[in-house]
């Protein structure tokens, strides 16, 4: 594989026959590489995202190659991040000019005991239509050092083929709230203490939310890529110090408690997106977000120190976790096409829900099938 040659824009590369390398090990997808033989160049770019919030880390990385005998590869890779659990993701799409695709997506999961698993699904789409797909779930075991088939499948089915001409981008929906509420009081706010004087309390009160939505049409097909993420987490943290006396002496009091709770969950699919324009310049974008599943987490702590009662001591509730999900999501924008670029749709929408702001963004273009390469 040639190394990369940058283009001067951080985070984003331009690079030639990298095709046979990124889909080497994608299973069924190795059949595509017949058509990279001499004479047949490629070129396209690619970025990195990085996004950080709390103990919170996502990662995104995409590359998108077209070749000079009309194939189309598209590579995303995510990793999500949440304290001592994690998930990983890499989807290949691939299509040729006549009309054959494939897609392979690869999905690790890692809980916060150190747990496993990982699924994966292949699909071969040939021009009229015809599909096979097969998946399978495996668990990770350390003792081989190996993964054990849990469960899998097949099946064959009929989808629309690509059209001609194709919209390709991506549309997301985002949801965040941030709000912190520190609580600072006198002694005459606190609630009383036995035998303890000079009282002080504190704490504080904080809500997060993070969501995201994006279905993302490839060149490579019909069918977008539909991922889903949710994070919600509310948090106390509460403490009440001050002075007890006992045996002549002062000595320091103090009880803190925390509680913590989180409700999480993650998923991705293939669905559709509908994208029409009208004669008039008006178009409309639509699509639906699946049900989400997840896990609704709480726990809390509770610590006490009274040298005069002798008490030092602390304890805790450990997770409760149980399943918990959310509707499914239909999303809808419209705009006008700006006749200097009909070949392009883009718009954002932003609204206020109480106290959580949503913003929804999309940016898709429309080109040839079969695009003449450019040179870096």
């Amino acid at each position: 594989m040639r190394a990369p040659k940058m283009t001067g824009r951080p985070g984003r590369a331009v690079w030639i026959s990298a095709a046979v390398v990124l889909i080497a090990t994608a299973g069924l997808l190795s059949r595509a590489t017949a058509g990279t033989g001499a004479g047949v160049s490629w070129y396209g770019e690619g970025s990195i995202e990085d996004r950080q919030s709390g103990d919170t880390q996502d990662v995104r990385t995409t590359s998108e190659q077209h070749s000079s005998d009309c194939q189309d590869l598209y590579r995303e890779q995510t990793n999500h991040a949440n304290g001592k659990s994690s998930q990983d993701s890499d989807d290949i799409d691939w299509s040729n000019d006549k009309g054959d695709s494939a897609y392979q997506e690869v999905t690790w999961g890692t809980d916060a005991d150190g747990n496993v698993t990982r699924h994966t699904v292949t699909s071969w789409t040939f021009p009229n239509g015809d599909r096979t797909t097969i998946w399978t779930d495996e668990v990770y075991d350390p003792a081989s050092g190996t993964y054990k088939w849990k469960n899998g499948g097949s099946k064959r089915d009929k989808v629309q083929p690509l059209s001609e001409p194709h919209w390709s981008g991506a549309i997301t929906v985002t949801e965040t709230l941030t709000e912190i509420l520190s609580k600072v009081n006198s002694s005459g706010d606190c609630a009383a203490v036995a035998n303890v004087s000079n009282l002080q309390c504190a704490g504080t009160d904080s809500e997060t939310i993070q969501g995201l939505i994006t279905a993302r049409l490839r060149p490579t097909g019909p069918e977008a890529l539909i991922t889903r993420k949710y994070q919600h987490t509310t948090a106390t943290e509460n403490s009440i110090t001050g002075g007890v006396r006992c045996n002549q002496t002062w000595h320091s009091f103090k009880h803190e408690w925390k509680s913590r709770a989180t409700e999480e969950g993650q998923m991705s699919t293939r669905g559709g997106v509908s994208v029409s324009v009208n004669a008039d310049g008006r178009y409309e974008i639509k699509f639906s977000a699946p049900e989400l599943q997840g896990i609704s987490t709480r726990s809390g702590t509770d610590s006490v120190e009274n040298p005069c009662m002798h008490v030092n001591n602390s304890s805790s509730d450990p997770p409760f976790k149980i399943p918990t999900s959310w509707p499914s999501y239909f999303v809808e924008v419209n705009g006008q096409v700006d006749p200097k670029h009909a070949d392009s749709l883009s718009g954002q929408q932003i609204r206020q829900m109480g106290k959580m702001t949503e913003t929804i963004a999309w940016s898709f273009t429309q080109r040839p099938r079969c695009p003449t390469p450019q040179s870096p």
